[in-house]
């Protein structure tokens, strides 16, 4: 399958002609694991970054769905969040949205140049010439982080955006000429430091996106064979799993804490429970609930049109003019996050605090229904898919700047974020890289002369 958008097409065609079979979970896991033994062999020659937005994409809406109605028709009693709308009601609008959001990305990516011409012989030798960036990034990152607790609102973001130094920081760390067993202690001190972060804020998601993202350079700067890249996800894709099973039983237990010392106390009670009852059904069906955003964007289908209109692009304008525009322009400026849609086209009331997200597929439903859904979502995944290799096109004057793509791109990933939050980080988030690039190399080069 060397064309790009041979797998997505072949999968549509399949739930056009054979329906029923669609969120049979051999088919779903089918598609899956073709999906992913391909992308595992690009991996021995292409860096894949923007590749993981079909994996999340298939794994959330279509994986995850597959497993919920089967396990909902098998043992109904173990279910959690039983799924809201039936099988042949999520085949016809739901999985028609994925498949065109599948098909956009992949058509831009067949569109790309054929060969990215930075490679990893280039950006160490880049970086043989600024042997300080390293450094500068980490310190920037790490300075940000000390700061954040005292930085006002309005510079919230651009100090969240430092943050990300760390990560920038850490992927110039792994193709630095000057390697030494240093180099590799200061990687483990980040993922460290990530996990202190991870366990105090309760908040998992930044770290196994930071260590995912170290994973992928490190893939393509070593090119691992095949075995072993296999094995490392497997183990890593277990991993996930088991952190899903333990992850909100901590995240409530947490928050009755008062001191970093008691989070920590109640994570060892947390793990020691879960590894007395490894195999215990309800753990299981945790972690599955989390991975179903299928089950989110059901909500909305059920929904609307039945008591709520479909609102006709009303909330697609708005993400472009809030991506677009300043909050010192717009003082009633929506908040990025996706509650008030959630309310508004679920009909469910969310607890302080807690925060969930129709998705761009929700979106997509509720301003145009199925068939302009589906349009929306193939020009959504296209505009990304030819944003990214737009990027990639500027990497061949700047190589070094293929390593602050995850801090644009990485959100845009994420296929459970509704369309305001993906447009408002990807404008300020370019306006940011296209500053703190230039500035750190300016420094970078200062110093080395």
């Amino acid at each position: 399958m060397r064309s790009p958008y041979l797998l997505p097409l072949l999968s549509a065609a399949t739930v056009y002609l054979f329906p029923a079979i669609a969120l049979a979970p051999p088919f779903a896991l089918g598609v899956f694991l073709i999906l992913i033994t391909l992308l595992l062999f690009r991996s021995q020659h292409e860096l894949l970054l923007l590749e993981l937005l079909p994996v999340l994409l298939l794994l959330q809406y279509w994986v995850a769905p597959s497993l919920a109605y089967y396990w909902q028709s098998v043992a109904p009693e173990q279910v959690i969040n039983p799924m809201p709308i039936g099988v042949a009601t999520y085949t016809a609008t739901i999985i028609p949205l994925v498949l065109a959001l599948w098909c956009g990305v992949q058509l831009g990516s067949g569109w790309r140049p054929q060969k990215n011409t930075v490679t990893p012989a280039t950006l160490e030798k880049a970086l043989t010439a600024q042997p300080l960036l390293p450094a500068l990034l980490l310190g920037g990152g790490m300075l940000a982080w000390l700061l954040a607790p005292i930085t006002p609102a309005v510079l919230r973001l651009p100090v969240y955006f430092a943050q990300q130094g760390l990560m920038i920081g850490s992927l110039h760390l792994l193709f630095w000429s000057h390697k030494k067993w240093g180099h590799y202690l200061v990687l483990l001190a980040v993922i460290a430091w990530q996990f202190w972060q991870a366990v105090v804020s309760t908040m998992l998601g930044p770290l196994v996106w930071f260590i995912l993202i170290l994973l992928v350079y490190a893939q393509w700067q070593n090119r691992w064979p095949l075995w072993r890249i296999t094995t490392a996800g497997l183990f890593g894709g277990l991993l996930l799993v088991g952190i899903l099973t333990w992850k909100y039983d901590y995240r409530e237990q947490a928050r009755a804490a008062q001191t970093w010392g008691e989070k920590v106390g109640k994570l060892k009670i947390v793990l020691q429970e879960r590894l007395a009852q490894p195999i215990e059904p309800r753990h299981w069906n945790r972690a599955l609930c989390r991975l179903n955003q299928g089950y989110l964007t059901a909500l909305a289908v059920r929904q609307v049109p039945r008591h709520q209109p479909f609102v006709g692009g009303e909330t697609i304008r708005v993400a472009l003019l809030g991506a677009l525009l300043p909050r010192a322009l717009w003082r009633n400026k929506p908040e990025a996050g996706g509650k008030v849609n959630f309310e508004r086209f679920t009909g469910e009331k969310l607890s302080p605090g807690v925060s969930m997200n129709i998705g761009p597929l929700g979106d997509a439903y509720v301003n145009f229904g199925v068939r302009g859904g589906m349009v929306f979502m193939f020009v959504y995944g296209l505009v990304i898919s030819l944003g990214y290799g737009f990027f990639l096109q500027c990497t061949a004057a700047y190589p070094l700047l293929l390593l602050w793509a995850p801090l644009i791109f990485v959100p845009l990933l994420e296929v459970e974020t509704d369309v305001l939050t993906v447009f408002n980080h990807a404008v300020k988030s370019s306006v940011f890289v296209a500053v703190a690039f230039p500035f750190f190399q300016y420094i970078a080069s200062k110093i080395n002369s």
